[in-house]
Parts: structure tokens; C-alpha cells; sequence
């Protein structure tokens, strides 16, 4: 007794609605990637042999960036840069694998009147460090639409490609059953 399979034959209209569907979810998938690209804020950028820190101190308490009214604060996922009126880049985040501590140095470094390097060393025998350039307000300079483009276009890239194929094989296993 040989078992036949049996053939499911869509029609038009729900070929049709099946493709709507996926252009609906495609579309949705690609606004939700933009979003995390433009809402979501790049975490320190990392240095991997930075030489000599500038002045390295241990912030166990807010350190004060000299000329400006900002403030460095240490937590264990990352440094927030805050200004006495509240403004400023707020909490910066670390790599998810790296948490501070009281042994974490903090290297503030004037590189003008209005721009402020700030390094952070997790540990002192490490070698990797953080930075984020800052200017007098607070606001990062190393944080703009483009370098977050820059820095998540190839994942980004990577899933639409996916979703990508999926689609066309979709289509194509639908086309070749009707």
C-alpha cells in the first residue's frame, strides 16, 4: 500500500493575502531594525593598547570634569556623565562581559575647550580600556546617527538578507505548487 501525499492547492486570494501578510511583516521588521539603530546608544568605544591614561584616579565617589559643570559617575555596568542641571549624555554602557568596580580607573583628559576624552580601565592589570568623547554640555561626540549606523549596519544587513530569503523562498515553493 503505497500512501500518497496529499496536495494542498491555494487560490489566488489566498496566495494573495499570504503575500500581503509578508510585505506587512517585512515592512515591520525593517521600522524595528531602523528604531534600534536610531533609539538604541552605542556602548563605550573600546581601545585595546591605549598607552599611558592621562592622570588615572579611582572614582569610588563622582569625579568632576575641571571646567565644566559635569560630573563622572561609576556604576557597575557602565559611567554616567551628568551635568549639574541634569543634562548631559546620562548612563554610557559597557560591553555586557565588563562591570566596574572600586578598582576601575577613570582618566579625564581636556583635548580643548570644548571636548573631553574620558577613559575607563576595568581593571588596572587589563589592558582594554573605554573611552567616550564628551563636550562641555555633556553630549557625546562619539554617539551620532551615523556612527550608530556605522556600527550595527552589517547585523542589520545580515537579518534583512535572511528575511530576505525567506520571502523569495516562499514565494517560489508557493509559485511551484500552483
Amino acid at each position: 500500500m503505497i500512501l500518497e501525499r496529499p496536495t494542498v492547492r491555494l487560490t489566488q486570494t489566498q496566495l494573495s493575502k499570504i503575500a500581503l501578510v509578508i510585505r506587512v511583516l517585512t515592512w515591520l521588521a525593517f521600522l524595528v531594525s531602523a528604531g534600534m539603530i536610531v533609539l538604541l546608544p552605542l556602548p563605550l568605544s573600546h581601545v585595546e593598547s591605549p598607552g599611558r591614561l592621562y592622570a588615572p584616579q579611582t572614582f569610588n565617589e563622582p569625579a568632576r570634569i575641571p571646567g565644566t559643570s559635569l560630573k563622572v559617575t561609576r556604576h557597575a555596568h557602565g559611567i554616567s556623565v551628568e551635568a549639574d542641571d541634569g543634562g548631559g549624555a546620562g548612563l554610557i554602557l559597557l560591553p555586557a562581559n565588563v562591570l566596574l568596580n572600586e578598582r576601575s580607573l577613570l582618566s579625564i583628559e581636556r583635548r580643548s575647550s570644548s571636548l573631553t576624552v574620558v577613559r575607563v580601565k576595568p581593571e588596572p592589570a587589563r589592558e582594554a580600556v573605554f573611552f567616550a568623547r564628551v563636550d562641555d554640555n555633556g553630549v557625546r561626540q562619539d554617539d551620532s546617527f551615523v556612527d550608530r549606523i556605522a556600527a550595527r549596519t552589517l547585523r542589520i544587513t545580515l537579518l534583512m538578507m535572511f528575511l530576505a530569503f525567506l520571502i523569495v523562498s516562499g514565494v517560489n515553493s508557493s509559485r511551484r505548487r500552483a
